[in-house]
């Protein structure tokens, strides 16, 4: 997978390598991307890395190729467009309703009500697009001076959900398929999770900026990934349901459901 392409961005939210239709779909350009491994553009935010390098990436990205149109990640100057790269849905969503959630983000009363939709379905394309919308969600509000806590329902139902192990379907299944297909599903399952991982870092790091106790959530979580095997759902799920009380308390539900009351006093006042 070509990690500046439409492909690996989390305003695609159809795709991780692995995992995902045959399609991409940007919710920036509102277009679908049939081969969004060959696409990009400068708003491009990486799913496969930190919000730091991410963020730090997206800036040098965006000095070479265009914020307000899809491009051919081989040449800056080409759109994506003439080429024949972006295409209008025409009807696909009606019969997914994963892409459907997709093609009509935002649309609800909130961009969390959208997230929160994909969070009912355990499915696991349905779990990438929730964590990748979450993600750009994420780093959405943070670029606009909002506090963590925009991301505390993510947050809360990603930590719900951490040590699942992820059920996948041939349908799932993003090729090509390059090893067994056994072997391509276990590295399929090990990216969903670290997605999971990622996500709860994105989060965990803003707080600890904003002076947060949540720094020892983003520590444990890095922790996952650094003392298990890469590509190894079994190595990871064994990690996690070890020290899973650690992610627990890090977010206990008392003050979670402190946290929600306090960001619904907000609305309720704005």
């Amino acid at each position: 997978m070509e990690p500046l392409s439409c492909k690996n961005c989390c305003h695609n939210p159809l795709q991780i390598s692995g995992i995902g239709t045959s399609f991409g779909y940007c919710i920036r350009h509102r277009a679908a991307l049939p081969a969004s491994h060959l696409t990009t553009c400068g708003q491009l935010l990486r799913k496969d890395v930190l919000r730091a390098r991410a963020q730090s990436e997206r800036q040098i990205h965006q000095g070479r190729y265009s914020s307000t149109e899809v491009r051919l990640l081989a040449d800056p100057t080409a759109e994506a467009a003439t080429e024949g790269l972006v295409e209008k849905l025409n009807g696909l969503s009606e019969t997914d309703p994963v892409v459907e959630e997709i093609a009509n983000y935002g649309a609800l009363d909130s961009k969390i009500a959208s997230i929160a939709a994909l969070r009912s379905s355990r499915s696991a394309r349905a779990q990438v697009a929730m964590l990748s919308l979450g993600r750009g969600y994420v780093r959405n509000c943070a670029d606009r001076g909002g506090p963590w806590t925009a991301g505390l329902h993510i947050l809360w139902w990603t930590l719900r959900r951490l040590d699942d192990e992820p059920s996948l379907e041939a349908s799932d299944l993003l090729g090509p398929i390059t090893t067994s297909i056994t072997e391509f599903a276990q590295v399929a399952k090990w990216r969903l999770m670290a997605l999971r991982i990622a996500m709860i870092c994105d989060i965990a790091d803003q707080a600890a900026e904003e002076g947060d106790d949540l720094a020892a959530l983003a520590l444990t979580a890095r922790q996952a990934i650094i003392e298990t095997d890469a590509g190894d759902p079994h190595s990871l799920l064994t990690w996690l349901h070890t020290h899973i009380t650690e992610f627990s308390n890090a977010l206990p539900q008392a003050r979670y459901d402190e946290l929600r009351d306090q960001l619904h006093r907000s609305k309720d006042n704005l």
